[in-house]
This record gives C-alpha cells, sequence and structure tokens, in this order.
C-alpha cells in the first residue's frame, strides 16, 4: 500500500525497541526517510541500520538538553511521532508522588518537547503529523498502574488539544490507541 510518504521525514521517538521499532520498519518500509530515535547508541544504531534510517537521534527526552539534540539531528520533519515512553507493575500502593512525576515527564512532557521544537517548522512549510501513541487505557484504565493509566489520558487529551491548535494549518494532531486483545491477560503495552 503506498500512503505516499515519499521525501518525507519522520521522527519516531523511542524506536530502538518495540512499538516505536514496528512503526519505523513500517514508515521506513512506505518509503519515508526515518530517523530512529533511543537512548541507548548501541541498540539505536542497529535498529537504523536494519531499517535503513536517514539517521540517528540519541538523547534523554525528560530534559530540553536531550530534546535539543534529538530535534536538532531529525532536522526538518514533517512526520512526529511521539511513541517514547516507559511504564512499570506497580499499584497504587507503591506509586508515590514521585513516581506520578517522573512518569508523567516521560510518556507526555517529554512529547511536549518534541512538539515544541518541530511543529513550528511544519506549520510554515503548511504541512505535517503529528501522531501520539496512546492505549486502551486511557479511557478503560485498570488499577495496576494508576499513573502510566493517567498518562496516556493526558497523551490524548494533548492530541486532541493540539488537533484544535493546528485546525487549518495543513498539519494534523492525532492519537492511535493500541487496545489490548480481551482474550489475553493485560502485560503492558
Amino acid at each position: 500500500m503506498d500512503v505516499n510518504l515519499r521525501g518525507r521525514r519522520a521522527l519516531v521517538t523511542g524506536s530502538s525497541s518495540g512499538l516505536g521499532e514496528a512503526i519505523a520498519r513500517l514508515l521506513a518500509a512506505e518509503g519515508a526517510d526515518v530517523v530512529v530515535h533511543g537512548r541507548d547508541a548501541a541498540r539505536t544504531r542497529k535498529v537504523a541500520e536494519e531499517v535503513g534510517a536517514v539517521a540517528v537521534a540519541i538523547g534523554d527526552l525528560t530534559t530540553d538538553e536531550g530534546a535539543d539534540a534529538v530535534a536538532a539531528t531529525a532536522g526538518e520533519t514533517d512526520i512526529l511521532v511521539n511513541n517514547a515512553g516507559a511504564y512499570d507493575h506497580i499499584g497504587w500502593t507503591d506509586a508515590t508522588a514521585d513516581t506520578w512525576v517522573r512518569t508523567y515527564e516521560v510518556n507526555v512532557v517529554s512529547g511536549v518537547r518534541m512538539i515544541q521544537r518541530l511543529v513550528p517548522g511544519m506549520r510554515e512549510r503548511g504541512w505535517g503529523r503529528v501522531i501520539q501513541i496512546g492505549g486502551g487505557l486511557a479511557s478503560q484504565p485498570i488499577a495496576m498502574q494508576p499513573h502510566y493509566n493517567a498518562s496516556l489520558a493526558a497523551r490524548h487529551n494533548l492530541a486532541v488539544s493540539l488537533a484544535r491548535e493546528l485546525k487549518d494549518t495543513g498539519v494534523t494532531s492525532n492519537v492511535v490507541a493500541p487496545e489490548r486483545s480481551s482474550s489475553t491477560p493485560w502485560s503492558g503495552c
């Protein structure tokens, strides 16, 4: 299927493994010029080589410095997939206020940093796509991982707010929310 991505530059955050890696592979297969991002340089470079990425962006998106470095490497980006994030398997009893703050920083604010750095260029060019990777737990949270569930809800809200901000600019904002199968037990996303 050709979705007209040839010549479009795509940054997929958190693409050195898992779902982000799969997204990077798919975008590359569709002809996009993919920038693979991660914090582990060796693993990120390996994935970039395997998918035929045009660049490797190393940086911790929970810091302004890391986000600046990733944005500089990504360059003039047409497609931003905010996939980077983390979760753990703890519940209400063990999720301290610091755990909540750290989870929000990793799963939400890291995406905001990339939006603030890359969307202005998209607006100037009159074309761009911003995609938040969310999840079904945003609207149907489970008892475990309340801090993670809440961060997914924030990602969904962020995508809708950004879409309204970008109305009529040629830049879109969407959320992709993979659902877990009802026949399999919850093990993360």
